[in-house]
C-alpha cells in the first residue's frame, strides 16, 4: 500500500491523538479517521486501566473515550474560523461493559451544512450529537448526548451562557 500525503496526515493525527495524555489515560484508542474527517472510530478495551471495583467498565473511562471526539471532528472541518466548545453531556448507561467497546462518530454533510447555515445568521448556536458505545454482541452499553457550542468569530459576540 502506497502512502499518500493525506493518508500520512491522517496517520499522524491519529497517532498524536492516541498519545495525547488526557485521551491516552482514558484507555481508549482512535482506530479510524476518514479522509474527510467526518467519521472517527474508537475502541475501549476492558483492562486494568478501565476496570472498576465490580470488574466492569468504569463509567469515567467510557465518558473520557467519547468526550473529545465530536470537538476533534469539528476542529478539522471548521478549522479556526469558528469558536467551538463542549457545553453539555448526558450519559445513559444501559448495561455493564464487560469487554471491548466501540463507537463510531459521524457528522453528515447535512449536519455540517446546518451548523454553517445557522452561523451565518446567529452569533452562536448549540447542536446535539449522539453516539453509542457498543459491546462485542452489538448491544448498546451506554448512550451519550454531546452538546457543542459554536460561535461565529466574525459576528463579534463570542460567548453566551
Amino acid at each position: 500500500m502506497a502512502f499518500t500525503k493525506l493518508s500520512l496526515k491522517i496517520f499522524f493525527i491519529k497517532l498524536k491523538f492516541n498519545f495525547f495524555p488526557a485521551f491516552a489515560r482514558s484507555g481508549a484508542c482512535v482506530t479510524f479517521i476518514s479522509d474527510d474527517f467526518k467519521t472517527i472510530k474508537i475502541e475501549l478495551p476492558l483492562n486494568y486501566k478501565t476496570r472498576n471495583i465490580l470488574g466492569t467498565m468504569y463509567g469515567g473511562s467510557m465518558y473520557s473515550a467519547v468526550d473529545p471526539i465530536y470537538m476533534m471532528i469539528f476542529m478539522f472541518l471548521l478549522k479556526d474560523k469558528y469558536i467551538m466548545w463542549d457545553k453539555y453531556a448526558t450519559i445513559d448507561f444501559k448495561k455493564p461493559g464487560r469487554g471491548l467497546l466501540k463507537a463510531e462518530f459521524n457528522v453528515s454533510d447535512e449536519e455540517l451544512k446546518e451548523v454553517l447555515d445557522e452561523l451565518k445568521t446567529n452569533y452562536s448556536i448549540r447542536k446535539v450529537f449522539l453516539v453509542d458505545l457498543i459491546d462485542e454482541e452489538n448491544d448498546i452499553v451506554a448512550s451519550f448526548e454531546k452538546t457543542l457550542y459554536f460561535a461565529n468569530k466574525t459576528k463579534g459576540k463570542l460567548w453566551e451562557s
